[in-house]
């Protein structure tokens, strides 16, 4: 993500919130084409931590916590942007929110994904 970002936009910020959760902050021209260069570049490389066998098959066969075998889709990676240019928040916890929709959403999509939202108010 931060080779991407500050590549495509000088002004680029990108944090670790914590866990696979990361942040990134860009102009808002940029953000779109960074989370698509992202994605690509995410798509074109993790097939390399997977037998080819997986790959093939899509998915890995692990046991979940409760020691349950189950299939696994292989590892997709999800971005959202909320777009601060028609909207005005009055708290930082407003953003947060409109976060978490997103993510739900992009995360009910199968493989990897960009979701930006298009609301103005």
């Amino acid at each position: 993500l931060c080779d991407v970002a500050l590549v495509m936009d000088k002004s680029a910020f990108v944090g670790h919130i914590g866990g696979d959760d990361f942040i990134f902050e860009a102009t808002p021209e940029a953000a779109e084409e960074i989370s698509q260069a992202v994605i690509e570049r995410f798509d074109t490389r993790v097939g390399e931590f997977y037998s080819q066998e997986d790959r093939q098959r899509g998915y890995v066969v692990t046991k979940d916590r409760q020691r349950v075998e189950r299939k696994f889709p292989l590892a997709s990676i999800s971005l959202i942007c909320v777009d601060f240019g028609g909207r005005r928040f009055s708290h930082w916890s407003e953003i947060s929110s409109v976060a978490a929709e997103l993510k739900k959403v992009a995360k009910s999509k199968p493989g990897s994904v960009f979701v930006k939202d298009r609301r103005t108010s």
